[in-house]
């Protein structure tokens, strides 16, 4: 456990529920084991693998005369397969920690800098002062050639309504 981050100590709770052997009150239903093993990725990368092994099925298959079909199942499958699996352990080292390997873990420990570098990147864009002028300038124009101002006004100085009391 890591004392200095409390964000780590939350990641670390959560990460693998599916393969964790809590016990008492922190045990995780099967039903929410399942929901979490069929998740986007996890059904993403079970299909790329079924193509993979649908296509080496096809290559040995003897009554398959197209081999460009064949090769297309196989190099599906297997690109696919194997692009899910790189980004499942790019992300899974993005936030947990793995023994001897230099990099991983890294949006936990530097969580607070991080932060601070988006905050300060989006306070410096989108509430800057030359950012914010131009952006006000074109949304009045918008809303000033929808609305015609001058005509309005006219109609309101002309009207018998209009009367100034002294």
């Amino acid at each position: 456990m890591n004392k200095r981050n409390p964000m780590y100590n939350a990641q670390e709770q959560i990460s693998d529920p599916a393969f964790s052997f809590k016990t008492g009150s922190d045990r995780i239903s099967l039903q929410e084991r399942v929901k979490r093993f069929f998740s986007k990725g996890n059904l993403a990368n079970m299909f790329s693998f079924t193509v993979l092994v649908l296509g080496v099925f096809m290559k040995f298959l003897p009554f398959i005369r197209h081999w460009f079909i064949t090769e297309l199942v196989f190099n599906a499958g297997l690109f696919g397969f194997a692009g899910g699996i790189t980004n499942w352990i790019a992300i899974k080292m993005l936030f947990d920690r793995v023994p001897f390997l230099i990099g991983s873990g890294v949006i936990p420990r530097k969580f607070k800098l991080i932060r601070k570098t988006i905050k300060d990147i989006i306070i410096n864009t989108f509430f800057d002062s030359s950012f914010l002028s131009g952006y006000v300038k074109r949304q009045a124009g918008v809303l000033v050639e929808g609305i015609n101002v001058e005509a309005k006004i006219g109609a309101i100085l002309n009207s018998q309504k209009f009367d100034i009391k002294a």
